[in-house]
């Protein structure tokens, strides 16, 4: 069912991409790397990881002739499971049908997640439209409004009383004024007390 593309030489990316399909459908990928060498060089897998987010695939596969030293047999998984290093045939077999599994199993995971996400929106939708959304906001709206113009009555009020209090305020100054000056010119004080 699969589709396997082999990648030309002299072009980047890894060997072959494997096009996962399901149900007539591309799911997923993985790209396979084989390396027939005496050494295995750390950098096949950053190399094949920097593949693998290019191509957008979800699992990487070297099949090597030798082991990475740190290895324990003929399987070692990096990456969280994204990428296999092995160097036995029947091995790799069993990688790449378990890996098809779960691409096949993660594509349906986010299917329904999809598909719920997209259920969610529309009840959204419906309930945005609906009128008791528009009268919960007209009522909303509304008490916003009559909070604003009670706000610029109550500034308006308040400037008022300031202004009224300055006057006030002025009128008391003259008037104490007008006592002392007056208290000053009958009794023969001294013009000093206007100073003060």
């Amino acid at each position: 069912m699969d589709q396997y593309e082999p990648v030309r030489k002299g072009k980047r990316g890894a060997d072959v991409i494997q096009f996962v399909h399901h149900q007539q459908q591309e799911v997923g990928k993985i790209l396979h790397e084989s390396k027939d060498v005496l050494n295995f060089d750390e950098k096949w897998v950053s190399k094949l990881i920097d593949d693998m987010h290019r191509e957008d695939a979800m699992v990487g596969i070297i099949f090597t002739r030798v082991m990475p030293k740190k290895a324990k047999g003929v399987i070692d998984v990096r990456e969280g499971g994204r990428v296999t290093i092995c160097s036995d045939e029947s091995v790799l077999k069993w990688v790449v049908a378990l890996s098809r599994k779960l691409i096949i199993q993660q594509n349906s995971l986010n299917s329904n997640i999809k598909e719920d996400i997209s259920s969610k929106l529309q009840q959204l939708h419906d309930y945005v439209n609906s009128n008791e959304f528009k009268l919960q906001y007209r009522k909303i709206r509304n008490n916003l409004q009559a909070t604003s113009d009670q706000l610029e009555k109550d500034e308006r009020s308040f400037e008022i009383q300031i202004k009224n209090r300055k006057k006030n305020l002025d009128e008391s100054k003259k008037n104490i004024h007008g006592v002392v000056t007056s208290l000053i010119s009958n009794a023969g004080l001294s013009e000093d007390l206007l100073l003060e």
